[in-house]
């Protein structure tokens, strides 16, 4: 049973009612004006733009907490951790990461996704009716938890990091270059070659790493996919344990 189950709750459970997008540009608003400076929740209002507290000022404050961009309570909320590695990340891969993990911060979310096994469906009856059925929304409110939901997984999309690809071609390419190189500097066996314990191809991935790879038997199409996938998923196992 879910942690939100429908029969402890009287009203729809709470959901962010605007996207991570939007929620980042308020989080900016506040960074902008008082850094990580503790403030009150009135202050809060105000650099968000409203003239003080209301529903929809509650609300924006409310999705700001869910999305984790804000810590503490009362007079003394800030910016959070994890806004921060979005609005000051120190690389691209770090804000990525950020920006994917504020994506699936709300309960609500994770509800959702883990119910689907972390992919949403591409229609909405199915997601509707779990919220109403399972979690006790109302529909008006499962209707933009859904839209909320979406626009959010949409946003962190653009900013994924894109997955590592490697071809057949590319991998003859580079072992044929780092095998023509002469000794002393990084080598491999040619495609051709089979040592003892494998062919062993070296593959530069920047200037300051390399990658060693062990062939044993034949390198053929089927191999080379099986690889890209094993390194994809170890791309996305990567992503994961640095966001966590």
């Amino acid at each position: 049973m879910s942690s939100l189950s429908a029969r402890d709750r009287s009203r729809s459970p709470r959901f962010p009612s605007q996207s991570l997008e939007e929620s980042l540009r308020h989080a900016e608003a506040i960074y902008d004006s008082v850094h990580r400076s503790s403030v009150d929740s009135s202050t809060i209002y105000r650099l968000m733009g409203f003239s003080g507290k209301s529903g929809t000022s509650a609300k924006a404050l409310g999705a700001l907490r869910q999305y984790g961009l804000i810590e503490g309570i009362g007079e003394k909320t800030r910016i959070s951790d994890l806004a921060l590695a979005i609005l000051e990340p120190e690389t691209p891969s770090e804000k990525s990461h950020a920006i994917q993990l504020a994506s699936k911060s709300p309960d609500v979310f994770g509800e959702i996704l883990g119910r689907f096994d972390g992919r949403v469906p591409q229609a909405d009856e199915a997601i509707r009716a779990f919220l109403i059925r399972e979690l006790g929304f109302q529909k008006n409110s499962a209707d933009e938890c859904i839209k909320s939901l979406r626009q959010s997984l949409a946003f962190a999309d653009n900013f994924r990091a894109p997955e590592i690809a490697i071809d057949a071609e590319s991998i003859e390419t580079i072992a044929a270059s780092e095998a023509a190189k002469p000794v002393g500097q990084v080598q491999t066996a040619p495609s051709s070659a089979q040592a003892a314990g494998g062919e062993i191809m070296v593959l530069p991935l920047t200037k300051d790493c390399r990658a060693e790879l062990r062939i044993f038997g034949e390198l053929n199409s089927r191999a080379i996919h099986n690889l890209i996938r094993h390194i994809n998923l170890f791309a996305e196992v990567w992503a994961e344990d640095e966001s966590g």
